[in-house]
């Protein structure tokens, strides 16, 4: 019948995340981690994981229950009272909120404030261009263009995907390319496994802290930065394919993207991506500019458009 072994799966995880972060380095600093699984199975590693990397670790929502009591799985800044209180009342140097699965990070800095998913990818993926010049990264095309900049300027290149997890994935698989990420707080570290994974990416920030020396808001501070806005409309699923149609006849922009809803790109930078959902009768709009009255204008713009074709179609 062959052999029999038994093994740790927590046992085996925590072990290769440990195996890929700057064990030395991060040790040396001692640096303080407050961590707020949400009651999720981050629970069962990432306080593990900060304790072997040398860190004080304090928790919060760290009782593991799948009808996620303390907050909604979501991390979000109306559900992280607890932790930014606790990074406060710890003097921590760093705060990170995983979701239920504990694919997706989000990061407070040492005042407890939070550093939304495309900056905290930024972060990682300047780090990562600053050893690796030249290489790819695969993001979808929502992702803002600080990611952008921080790969060119390094000398590599995006590969675009559509919206979601499993498109970035497939792409770093297929092309051989080892680090992508979303700005929902998903960073995919190919060395590791190319998937989001929460826990690999507070070992990766943990990293960047202890060689760079800096507080995180100083180093979230150096990355490009941009004014964004996001909001919904609410359209009916079944006409969701012929609004896309129509304002694709209507929308003017020098260059139109359609890998996955409208990309509408201007001569300035500003972008706004309109993308039907898969999930909710909604359209989403993501926009991003060099200003906030600026993204503020283009999704009220094309807010009143989308309203206008769905109120039209409907009739």
């Amino acid at each position: 019948m062959g052999t029999f072994r038994q093994r740790e799966a927590i046992d085996l995880y925590i072990d290769a995340v440990v195996s890929k972060a700057e064990v030395a380095t991060i040790r040396s600093k001692g640096l303080k981690v407050a961590i707020d699984s949400g009651n999720g199975v981050g629970t069962l590693v990432a306080p593990t994981i900060a304790q072997r990397l040398g860190c004080q670790v304090y928790t919060v929502n760290a009782e593991l229950d799948g009808r996620f009591p303390s907050r909604e799985s979501e991390p979000r800044p109306d559900n992280l009272g607890a932790l930014r209180e606790l990074v406060k009342a710890t003097g921590a140097d760093m705060g990170i909120a995983f979701d239920g699965d504990a694919d997706r990070s989000i990061f407070l800095n040492e005042h407890g404030e939070p550093i939304w998913g495309d900056r905290s990818f930024a972060l990682v993926a300047k780090h990562y261009m600053a050893k690796h010049r030249g290489a790819r990264v695969v993001t979808p095309i929502s992702s803002s263009n600080a990611i952008v900049d921080v790969v060119e300027d390094a000398g590599g290149s995006i590969h675009w995907t559509r919206v979601g997890s499993v498109d970035v994935s497939r792409a770093m698989v297929e092309n051989g390319i080892e680090f992508g990420g979303e700005e929902n707080g998903g960073v995919m570290y190919g060395p590791h496994h190319p998937v989001r994974d929460g826990s690999m990416t507070m070992a990766l920030v943990l990293g960047i802290m202890a060689m760079r020396g800096k507080p995180l808001s100083e180093l979230v501070d150096e990355l490009p930065t941009y004014a964004q806005a996001k909001d919904k409309v609410q359209c009916p699923n079944a006409l969701k394919q012929r609004v896309l149609e129509v304002l694709r006849t209507k929308v003017v922009a020098p260059y139109v993207d359609t890998m996955d809803g409208l990309k509408l790109t201007f001569k300035d930078g500003s972008w706004i991506l309109i993308r039907p959902s898969g999930t909710e009768p909604i359209f989403r709009l993501y926009a991003e500019a060099d200003a906030l009255p600026k993204v503020q204008r283009l999704v009220s713009e094309n807010r009143r458009l989308i309203e206008e074709t769905v109120r039209d179609l409907s009739a």
